[in-house]
């Protein structure tokens, strides 16, 4: 048996959630390694009458990735991607998220056609089997029309590859039954005409409620209508193995506006004509959402100044070539001079303003439901109707949140596809709680599908929270049709029972997640996941989103608390890496390792000893000097082999134990006394410091002092850089009090030593992004080593000959820094390609944290070595912002990561400007 399998409490329970407001704990949660492994499943399942449910990312938000039978997760295995035809195709399995594959693609100028919200967090296994859309992709480019093949598996075993031209036989062969019964119902559907018309209005707009009927229009043979059902089927109807995408061009050039409506009717009377005009996305937000987040950070001006009633559209035009771009922009502008807009529109091209926009636009689920009231869920449902009727729609949605109660809704959504989203909070701890609830869903489904014939789920799936509204939608006919096409597909209805069709009217009313009031960052959190694919242990331990889970799970279930706490002691705690990516990416910016930290400091005590250490920082430089040279030196007496193999042993033994390998460099020789005079000061950080000097003896305080040199300038380390730190050697253990004294007596010194005039370059990201918000207090010039490069040292020396393709690596703190651009522009002076694998995050290293738990590292970057494993041809280097960052990717991946100060002297040498 390949797979593996747990039934471990708090494996189980961090499971338990989704992004739905239901709640239900699966029995057990495995998570296979092949097809082979899946097949094995399903005839188990078979035998027994287990159910099980396959789950990918978790981001969907109708119930339909959890259940209470086998959780089978996909997220760690099924990561196989692969261009084809030049990016015409590319074949994916579910396990992939669907911004890798865009990352794959964009090489090439394609993209996959769906491009949901939470594009950069879910994953394909998801995307097909909710048949996922998005904001610009309308019908025409959803999954369902952009699918080529697909390899899917029964509930029986049978496997069928639809690419294969024996595929129909195959199934006829294997699956005698499903394949007469398939064929039974598309003769009868065919031969039906007011079905056959039924089914092409029905998918004339978004629609993802029920299975996929159109499949038996679209498709002849049963094996390949057994395909395309298979899309929106949300796993009921067997295992999505492998997909082949027809890619979409994804245009260079966009021209993006928030443009500012007086009201409602004026937005809505402008979408026609902006989707006429070519506009590729047309996102509509009602007042009460544009009033939700008017005041949150880096907002943009058009949302800011809304004013209640008013209404807004995000508009972009997307091209393929500058001509085209400024035809374009022609339009936009000649358009919008026209429209009865409360301030002028802006238009833009700047990519760093655009991503404000969207960021405004897909963080608006998500903070609405972080602002809800304590104890409340967050629902978010879409609904769907032809485009004419939109602003009646939104109207009348209106209307029924005053009718039940809900004050505080909001309305957004891909308006030119008549497509909108609403999000309301409720409450579920009372029966009138539940039958407030009840009530309003039938009546937004009464509005819905008896006003305006619309879909009741254009783009989440059915889910759970659907099931009793599908026979009202589609009527009796098609809903019977479904109901035989499940019992013959799945006759042992073990394949995500309760989901799409369920016979329990009061279904979507069961199960309710309870959201109970637990801590600050806790209660902010909607679950939604997108946190998770950044975080360095999602393949070790848990993830932000299932941190915050079991959190809650304490307060929802008292008696299971003591179990739960002592897994999370490992689990939750100690192989966090507390480098608050999570919050990089959070919509409303929740920093789970703050939490963390502070769970540290209540188990660490009162933290005497680290006050003690801060203020003598010294004692720490050398105890960490002494035993990095005593570590080298038994290396060197007794092979590096050795030395690696006794501390991993220990660690295994003893979890916790520090770990040593030969990558991690030697303690930087650090002089006495003060220059008399300097153009930069150089602060070597801590790890610098500890491991900073290389194989070739030379460090990276060597590397910054030659190219000053080169460039002119006198640089010289900080005196008495060994008593001073940034503070994360104490946060990180959770003792900020300790932290504040280092930090703050290091700023001190700086602030003397820079005079607001003389740069001081500290020479880690992460020490960098830690201190910089504390300059303005100190008048320190401060630099980090991107910024260093990028001011000092390319404009004043020239480049020999360029590198061909380098590998950038830029960490956790160069993103909260936000020198990521910075630091791609750097290496491409330096090189013609410079690749930066899409899942390069975070290392897992959080300073010593990756040699006290290995595997933490190993989590970290499983995903980017799979990445640059794939890369083809030669690679002239790899580089990265932190000393102890690139030593733990050098050890773990087997490439030689370098400082990028690194890759700047290899190609400015013996070359300088006069």
């Amino acid at each position: 048996m390949a797979y593996t399998i747990s039934e471990r409490l708090t494996d189980r329970l961090k499971f338990a959630h989704d992004a739905s407001l239901y709640r239900l704990v699966p029995r057990a949660v495995v998570q296979p390694r092949s097809a082979d492994d899946v097949r094995e499943l399903l005839l188990q399942c078979g035998r027994t009458g287990q159910h099980l449910t396959f789950r990918a990312a978790g981001t969907s938000l109708s119930g339909q990735a959890v259940t209470d039978g086998i959780l089978v997760d996909l997220s760690q295995h099924f990561k196989r991607c692969a261009v084809e035809d030049d990016g015409r195709l590319l074949r994916v399995e579910p396990g992939v998220r669907g911004g890798m594959a865009n990352a794959v693609l964009r090489s090439y100028g394609r993209k996959i056609g769906p491009d949901p919200a939470s594009i950069m967090a879910c994953m394909i296994g998801g995307i097909v089997a909710n048949n996922a859309s998005g904001m610009c992709c309308g019908t025409e480019q959803n999954s369902y029309h952009t699918i080529d093949s697909l390899t899917y598996m029964l509930a029986d075993g049978t496997r069928i590859r639809t690419a294969d031209p024996d595929a129909d036989a195959v199934l006829r062969k294997e699956a005698a039954t499903v394949h007469e019964g398939i064929a039974a119902l598309r003769d009868e559907i065919r031969t039906d005409t007011a079905m056959t018309d039924r089914i092409r209005s029905k998918y004339r707009i978004k629609n993802t409620v029920g299975y996929s009927l159109n499949a038996f229009l679209d498709e002849d043979e049963p094996a390949r209508i057994l395909g395309r059902l298979m899309v929106g089927s949300e796993g009921t109807l067997g295992f999505i193995e492998e997909v082949v995408f027809r890619t979409v061009a994804d245009p260079r050039h966009k021209i993006t506006s928030i443009l500012l409506f007086a009201d409602l009717d004026d937005a809505c009377a402008a979408i026609t004509p902006l989707r006429d005009a070519g506009a590729a996305a047309v996102e509509l937000m009602d007042d009460a959402s544009l009033f939700s987040i008017r005041r949150l950070a880096d907002v943009p001006d058009a949302v800011r100044g809304a004013e209640r009633g008013n209404a807004a559209l995000l508009v972009e035009f997307m091209a393929e070539t500058e001509s085209e771009a400024s035809t374009s922009m022609t339009t936009a502008r000649e358009l919008t001079a026209n429209l009865p807009l409360r301030r002028p529109a802006e238009w833009t091209t700047d990519p760093a303003i655009q991503a404000s926009y969207w960021k405004v636009r897909k963080g608006l689920m998500p903070s609405i439901g972080a602002m809800r009231p304590a104890g409340t869920t967050m629902i978010n449902e879409d609904i769907a109707v032809p485009p004419i009727h939109l602003a009646d729609l939104v109207r009348a949605v209106h209307a029924a949140f005053d009718r039940h109660g809900y004050r505080e809704a909001i309305i957004f959504g891909h308006a030119k596809d008549g497509n909108i989203h609403f999000v309301v909070n409720q409450r579920f701890e009372t029966a009138d709680d539940v039958n407030q609830y009840r009530r309003f869903m039938e009546d937004i489904a009464r509005i819905v599908v008896n006003d305006y014939g619309g879909s009741l789920k254009a783009e989440h799936g059915t889910g759970r929270n659907m099931t009793p509204f599908v026979e009202m939608e589609w009527g009796t006919q098609a809903y019977g049709l479904m109901w035989r096409l499940k019992k013959l597909v799945d006759p042992r209805h073990i394949l995500n029972p309760g989901v799409i069709l369920d016979t329990d009217a009061d279904a979507y009313v069961r199960n309710i997640k309870p959201v109970p009031s637990v801590d600050p960052e806790t209660d902010r959190c909607i679950e939604c996941g997108f946190c998770e694919h950044v975080c360095p242990s999602r393949e070790v331990t848990l993830t932000p989103r299932q941190r915050i889970v079991l959190r809650r799970e304490e307060v929802i279930e008292p008696a299971l608390r003591g179990p739960i706490r002592r897994a999370y002691r490992y689990d939750g705690i100690d192989t966090c890496a507390t480098d608050g990516m999570c919050a990089t990416v959070c919509p409303v910016g929740i920093d789970t390792g703050s939490m963390i930290k502070r769970l540290r400091g209540e188990r660490a005590g009162s933290g005497i000893t680290m006050r003690f250490l801060a203020r003598n920082f010294d004692i720490v430089d050398a105890a960490s000097r002494i035993a990095q040279t005593i570590a080298h030196g038994t290396a060197a007496a007794i092979g590096a082999d050795a030395v690696e193999s006794m501390t991993a042993a220990i660690n295994s033994d003893y979890r916790g134990f520090p770990t040593w390998h030969r990558h991690l460099g030697r303690p930087t020789p650090i002089g006495s006394g003060e220059p008399t005079t300097v153009d930069i000061w150089l602060m070597p950080a801590c790890g610098s410091r500890w491991m900073g000097t290389r194989e070739d003896r030379t460090s990276l305080v060597d590397l910054h002092i030659e190219l000053a040199r080169r460039a002119g300038l006198r640089a010289a380390v900080v005196p008495g850089c060994t008593t001073m730190c940034c503070g994360q050697v104490f946060s990180s253990r959770g003792h900020d009090d300790a932290a504040s004294i280092v930090a703050e007596r290091t700023m001190e010194r700086l602030s003397v030593l820079s005079d607001g005039r003389i740069p001081v370059v500290v020479d880690a990201s992460t020490c960098a992004a830690t201190i910089e918000g504390m300059t303005s207090e100190h008048d320190v010039d401060l630099l980090d080593p991107i910024r260093f490069l990028a001011t000092y040292i390319l404009p004043t020396i020239a480049i020999t000959e360029p590198l061909d393709r380098v590998v950038l690596h830029p960490g956790c703190g160069t993103a909260h820094l936000g020198a990521g651009g910075l630091m791609r522009s750097i290496a491409a002076r330096c090189a013609r390609n410079v690749v930066i694998p899409t899942s390069s995050t975070c290392c897992g290293m959080a300073g010593d944290r990756g040699l006290h738990y290995p595997e933490l590292v190993k989590s970290a970057i499983a995903e980017m070595s799979r990445e640059i494993d794939a890369i083809d041809g030669g690679i002239d280097g790899y580089y990265g912002v932190n000393v102890t960052c690139e030593a733990a990717l050098h050890h773990h991946t087997g490439r030689h990561f370098e400082p990028l100060a690194a890759l700047v002297e290899r190609v400015t040498r013996q070359e300088r400007n006069t």
